[in-house]
């Protein structure tokens, strides 16, 4: 922290050069100048502690104090069980893919978990699953409706990331929808809590940029959410999540961010929000999700559904991922409850004729 310094004060430095008397306050500084100006340092700066600091900072930057102290409820969310799944042959995977109406995407262990757990078995008593290619696709119902459930890699743009994942998907089982569900992290924390699920009205794919001299410039799209699977999932009458300790998760449309970066530090935080005001938080896969669903030969409604589980500021360490379980929990929830409405997805057509599948 430097003491102010009156404009009298840095007339009188030795500058290489000074801009017009009307910027007041603008100065090309030697470095003698600098030397000055360190000496004027506030001495108790070098002996306030980070926490200090850091309250000074939050203090002074509204914005940062919204983004970054976000609640760590004292309780604890088992994670699902393993679930019972049986292998099928090629035949039955291949009538499987074809029977399939909705694609569900996960990348990490607790998604798929929590998701395959969420489904009511085709046949039998077990999940079934199958390969192909380099899948491994998991099949049961929701409802009315033909679920395939696929894992992917965090991020987009690996080889086993959501773009080409969800590519092969598609060209696999030719879904009517394709919905991402699982964990993200919350934006604005005097508006969110751990379990509220975030709907994405669009994704906002922040890491597309162009960087000059003159700084950074984002080029990234933003591009909006399937139009009937946004309607469903904003409009949502009935459904209810508690949480152990009683706290009912709520519903948030709006902008989601996502990259590549597993963001976890604050000052990154506050700088991708001062850019993207009106997200609501962030994740992963969905660039590649839209990516690969908004192909001209494809063209599937798309849509992210994930719940907080942590707020991207430097405490994820800390928590040590407690709320995974519940985040996941909360989201596949949403998901069953939309996807179970009857007659919610009849302008999607996703009902298709039986391939003699035991039901």
């Amino acid at each position: 922290m430097i003491e102010p310094l009156y404009r009298r004060q840095l007339q009188n430095m030795k500058t290489p050069e000074r801009l017009e008397e009307d910027q007041v306050g603008t100065f090309y500084l030697s470095a003698a100048d600098v030397a000055g100006l360190t000496a004027k340092c506030l001495p108790q700066a070098a002996t306030s502690s980070h926490g200090e600091r850091e309250e000074k900072l939050v203090r002074h930057n509204p914005l940062r104090a919204r983004l970054t102290n976000g609640e760590a409820p004292n309780f604890s969310f088992a994670a699902p069980a393993k679930p019972k799944a049986e292998a099928v042959d090629a035949d039955k995977t291949a009538a499987l893919l074809k029977e399939t109406e909705i694609l569900l995407l996960t990348a990490a262990e607790i998604e798929l978990d929590t998701a395959l757990n969420a489904l009511e078995p085709i046949g039998g008593t077990s999940v079934l699953y199958g390969y192909k290619g380099q899948a491994v696709y998991y099949f049961g119902r929701l409802g009315r409706h033909h679920i395939a459930v696929a894992k992917c890699k965090a991020g987009t743009s690996r080889r086993d990331g959501a773009t080409l994942s969800v590519r092969q998907a598609i060209a696999d089982c030719d879904p009517n929808a394709v919905i991402a569900a699982g964990v993200a992290f919350g934006g604005y924390t005097d508006q969110l809590k751990i379990g509220d699920v975030l709907v994405s009205e669009q994704v906002i794919a922040y890491e597309v940029k162009r960087a000059s001299v003159a700084g950074e410039e984002y080029r990234g799209s933003s591009p909006e959410a399937g139009p009937v699977l946004l309607n469903r999932f904003s409009n949502v009458f009935g459904w209810e999540f508690k949480r152990p300790d009683g706290y009912v998760c709520r519903v948030k449309p709006g902008p989601l961010l996502t990259g590549d970066t597993l963001l976890d530090n604050l000052d990154e935080k506050v700088r991708l929000f001062s850019e993207h005001p009106t997200a609501i938080g962030g994740e992963m896969e969905g660039a590649g999700l839209y990516a690969a669903a908004s192909r001209h030969d494809a063209k599937k409604e798309w849509i992210v559904v994930k719940a907080v589980c942590d707020w991207a500021d430097g405490t994820k360490k800390t928590t040590r991922d407690n709320y995974h379980p519940l985040a996941a929990a909360a989201s596949l929830s949403l998901v069953k409850f939309v996807i179970s409405l009857p007659n919610a997805f009849s302008d999607l057509a996703l009902r298709r004729p039986s391939l003699g599948i035991q039901q």
